[in-house]
Order: C-alpha cells, then structure tokens, then sequence
C-alpha cells in the first residue's frame, strides 16, 4: 500500500486498478491532493498510479509505502 499526502502545492495522481478479481478492474481514477485542503491517498497493492504538479509552483508530496 502506498500512502500519499501533499506537503506543498497542488498534484493530480491518476489510479488504474490492476488487480484481477476487483470489481473496478481495468477502471481509472484520478485524484487532485492539495495542501491547501489535505488529505491522505492510501492506493492499494495492483493499483498502478502516476503523478504531476497541478499548479504553476513547485509540488511535493511524501509517500511511505508499507512496503520497502
């Protein structure tokens, strides 16, 4: 499991849901995580997922997987 908070500017993550028996397989998802209103992305095993600066400014996010 991968954990994700944004620590300072605005990032867009997109999700694609790989795992064979989910009843989301194959969908997409994407989710806007800003610092200005925090939240916490827990994304699960097989779910495969990307990242990008949504503002003009520099973006950070930390992620802490459960996993080394």
């Amino acid at each position: 499991t991968d954990n994700f908070v944004c620590v300072k500017g605005k990032v867009r993550v997109g999700l694609y849901d790989g795992r064979e028996h989910s009843k989301t397989k194959g969908e997409v998802q994407e989710f806007i995580l800003n610092f200005d209103a925090p939240i916490l992305l827990q994304i699960p095993p097989n779910v495969f997922h990307g990242f990008e600066s949504d503002c003009d400014e520099e973006s950070i996010i930390i992620s802490i997987p459960t996993e080394p």
